[in-house]
């Protein structure tokens, strides 16, 4: 059974007030993406500045460790700016599937569109789709 629409359920205001949100978490993640993109760069800087080119030697390890949470924060980043913006696409041009999982095709919880306005995926969806991310179901 296919859901009602969140355009028809819900005043023209839930929508407004979500893209309000989708925007503003938009405007910080890009930039948080502009900033760790720097930290990068400064990184890489430095490694130069170290063993005359990039990538010649190793870096210290804290260097490292240092440059791998910049580049896994920055690849989530980008996932999260990617989300953001398909969200806002959604609602902009195709506001009736707003709000619906894109998986089971049931309603996403207001909840969890509260919470994440830019969520895909109803909670069941997105906890099997993570399971199989981590190898935890067949």
């Amino acid at each position: 059974m296919k859901s009602i629409p969140l355009s028809t359920r819900w005043e023209h205001n839930f929508l407004e007030n979500q893209l309000l949100a989708l925007t503003r978490k938009l405007s910080e993640c890009e930039k948080w993406e502009g900033q760790i993109k720097d930290h990068l760069r400064e990184i890489e800087k430095i490694s130069i500045s170290l063993f005359g080119r990039k990538g010649s030697d190793p870096l210290p390890a804290v260097s490292m460790v240092d440059e791998e949470v910049n580049v896994r924060l920055f690849e989530r980043c980008t996932e999260l700016v990617s989300s953001l913006q398909r969200a806002v696409r959604l609602i902009e041009t195709d506001p009736d599937s707003y709000g619906i999982c894109e998986k089971c095709e049931r309603e996403i919880g207001l909840k969890r569109l509260a919470a994440s306005p830019w969520a895909p995926f109803c909670i069941k969806c997105q906890r099997e789709i993570d399971e199989q991310k981590l190898g935890l179901t067949g």
